[in-house]
């Protein structure tokens, strides 16, 4: 597909695609705001052609990969398909999620490492050249309700289609690909999708649709009621994240990120409502999961998570006979606790990990929040849908493998930072995933070993 007729090899030989860097480019406009998408969430695509092994012109698809982030999407992060094979398969009337993964192999034209997205088969289908998935806060705020479908239709007008949820693969492409006649297609839980044969002119659609979505809420939103009571006090604010370290600690070590601007959901009368509201979309379930909690005091915490992971493992009893997979049961404590007076304090294997849940937690909340301001309440997914996706594995590989390093979610104070055998060893631990504290002395000396350390990565 290069000027010699080669398979595609690197990712410089699909940056030089025709569309490909407006594809870029526009998927950057996209993921630098978070009220669209965020971490590894939504798809962007481009149909363009090149030649195959063989010296045929082709059609492809060049589409972002399973996992990666449009915020920084160059052109390691897109991967291309043989159009022609993709659209194929929608005469073949259905395809399991096997058959599907299975398919998008065996139709690649270029040899990354990088999974293929599991919407890859919606942006085939559609006729367009380029298209946009996002899951804007806007547009889950509308679909999230007692009454999606009319609540679309009076806020967004006639050409938009609408669809309930339906979990991602063969039929959710083809169902949209049914509408391609719509102005775009909004999806139950799921977000929008848009598109266009002009690159700029599918970016202003898609703005200008949310905008819709926004200005619709803004009018329907009265000043939202709160009981901001007082900011946790130092001392109760340590007792309950020791607590609450200590209690998820227990099946494996856990680092906490605290998000203070969460208290502007933790501080509401209808925050235990909030977090039943469940993920505004299905990807933020990955992050936050199915059982976020509500504490107020170092005394609930364990009961709260006695709780919460009850009902993690009942949701897997339940379901899991029905499921020819069989899964496993996931880690059952819970990634996300609001804690009135404190925020949002979201728990992972590092801080990396904790910064990114809350951080999708907070569109999660921020959703809810626009849910039950303009409608009243939330309908949230199933139980059955909550299963399906935190059970699903074409979901979960989107978190990639375990990094495995054998420091991972310890924290460790090292004096004497700042050089000799103190920095050497504050440099190995940071290398074995360890968390660090620097302590020295020599102040800026201690700054040049956590210089150091970031730019290491």
């Amino acid at each position: 597909m290069n000027a010699s007729g080669l398979t595609l090899v690197k990712a410089s030989d699909i940056a030089r695609l025709d569309g490909v860097e407006a594809l870029l480019e526009r998927s950057r406009a996209i993921g630098s705001d978070e009220r669209l998408v965020v971490h590894g969430g939504g798809n962007t695509s481009v149909k363009t052609s090149g030649t195959d092994h063989r010296g045929a012109t082709r059609p492809l698809l060049v589409i972002k990969a399973s996992g990666a982030d449009l915020r920084t999407l160059d052109a390691q992060g897109v991967v291309a398909l043989f159009l022609d094979d993709l659209r194929m398969a929608r005469g073949r009337g259905r395809l399991d999620d096997l058959e599907m993964v299975r398919f998008l192999a065996h139709s690649r034209a270029d040899l990354g490492p990088r999974r293929p997205s599991i919407e890859t088969l919606l942006h085939a289908f559609l006729p367009a050249r380029h298209i946009d998935h996002v899951h804007a806060d806007a547009i889950c705020a509308l679909t999230n309700g007692p009454r999606p479908e009319a609540t679309v239709r009076e806020a967004l007008g006639g050409d938009v289609a609408y669809l309930p949820y339906e979990r991602p693969g063969f039929g959710l492409a083809s169902a949209v690909a049914d509408r391609a006649s719509a102005e775009a297609v909004v999806l139950g839980h799921h977000g929008l999708v848009t598109w266009d044969d002009d690159p700029d002119a599918a970016y202003r659609r898609l703005r200008e649709i949310v905008g819709r979505a926004e200005r619709y809420l803004a009018a329907r939103t009265p000043a939202p009621t709160r009981t901001a009571g007082p900011a946790l006090g130092p001392a109760e604010a340590e007792a309950l994240l020791l607590k609450l370290r200590g209690r998820l600690s227990r099946a494996g070590r856990r680092i906490f990120h605290v998000d203070h601007t969460g208290r502007a959901i933790a501080d509401r009368h209808d925050a235990s409502a909030l977090n039943a509201a469940g993920p505004a979309t299905a990807d933020h379930l990955l992050r936050t999961r199915v059982n976020p909690l509500l504490v107020r005091s170092a005394d609930e915490v364990e009961p709260a998570v006695d709780e919460a992971e009850r009902r993690s493992l009942e949701l897997w009893e339940e379901h899991r006979t029905s499921d020819p997979a069989a899964p496993a049961l996931r880690d059952t404590r819970p990634a996300v606790v609001l804690v009135p007076g404190l925020g949002t304090v979201a728990s992972g294997g590092d801080e990396k990990d904790a910064r990114v849940i809350a951080e999708v937690a907070a569109r999660s909340h921020a959703v809810a929040a626009q849910v039950r301001d303009a409608f009243g309440e939330a309908v949230p997914l199933s139980a059955r849908d909550l299963y399906d996706l935190e059970y699903w594995p074409l979901e979960l590989a989107k978190l990639g493998a375990a990094r495995g390093r054998d420091l991972d979610g310890r924290v460790y104070v090292v004096t004497g930072a700042a050089s000799g055998i103190g920095r050497d060893i504050a440099l190995l631990l940071a290398e074995r995933g360890a968390h660090l504290a620097l302590a020295d002395r020599d102040g800026p000396g201690a700054s040049a070993t956590e210089q150091a350390i970031r730019s290491a990565g």
